[in-house]
């Protein structure tokens, strides 16, 4: 299944099994992957990073010398809830592929404030609101935390730059 859209390319839809149900969502998800005509739609995806935790659907890597980590969810794993969604998605370019990265918003919540703790500062308030893109491949999930703390656009480039297909 073909269709047009921006820039002329066709989109093709790949199907993800996850192998579960979640209140009542069916699965398998849908995963939008753009495709030039010429080329098959890819199946796996390969991170070059060093990887410090792998259980098969859930890992983690490092992609520079500090502990920021990226999340990189595959099979079972794949659907989590990250959080609220910008409403823009930006589709980027990853080895001749277009996919999408979205940016998600979690809202968590502080520990109870005691009668005699100090207001929250703005900066604290912030770790409480962790920003981080969600990159939509289409046998993965690679989170990427942004804010606070996160990756910067530069290295975030570097990240996306990490990442091929078989």
């Amino acid at each position: 299944m073909a269709h047009k859209l921006r820039h002329g390319l066709p989109q093709r839809i790949v199907r993800a099994a996850v192998g579960r149900n979640l209140a009542g969502l069916s699965w398998p998800i849908d995963v939008k992957c753009l495709v030039r005509e010429d080329r098959p739609v890819p199946t796996r995806s390969v991170i070059d990073m060093r990887c410090i935790a792998d259980t098969g659907t859930f890992a983690r890597y490092l992609p520079f010398s500090d502990e920021r980590q990226v999340i990189v969810r595959r099979g079972a794993e794949l659907g989590q809830d990250y959080g609220l969604k910008d409403p823009s998605e930006q589709l980027v370019t990853i080895s001749g592929v277009e996919v999408y990265i979205t940016r998600h918003r979690q809202i968590l919540s502080p520990p109870v404030s005691q009668p005699s703790s100090k207001p929250m500062t703005p900066g604290a308030e912030r770790r409480y609101q962790p920003v981080s893109d969600v990159l939509r491949l289409p046998d993965a999930e690679v989170l990427i935390r942004r804010n606070p703390d996160g990756f910067s656009d530069d290295e975030v480039t570097e990240i996306l730059a990490a990442i091929t297909f078989e």
